[in-house]
């Protein structure tokens, strides 16, 4: 399990709906699936929320380097 905290840069909405995220010097790709978790405030909300500019930390395993599918997703803004 891998978790990075960040803000997202950009949301390319195809399915599956994807988020570049930036943190630190570093930048993710990250991939949702039907499975991802996305939380505001403890509460559970539509993928769709996720808009650039938010802070958010991501728990979730390696696709390749530089890529991430989300497991979890908590928007901290």
């Amino acid at each position: 399990m891998i978790t990075i905290e960040g803000r997202v840069a950009a949301v390319m909405e195809t399915w599956p709906l994807q988020l570049s995220v930036v943190s630190g010097s570093s930048t993710y790709a990250v991939t949702l699936t039907d499975r991802t978790q996305v939380q505001r405030r403890g509460i559970s909300c539509d993928p769709g929320t996720l808009r650039p500019g938010q802070r958010v930390d991501i728990q979730g395993h390696r696709q390749s380097v530089g890529g991430l599918v989300a497991d979890s997703i908590s928007i901290r803004d």
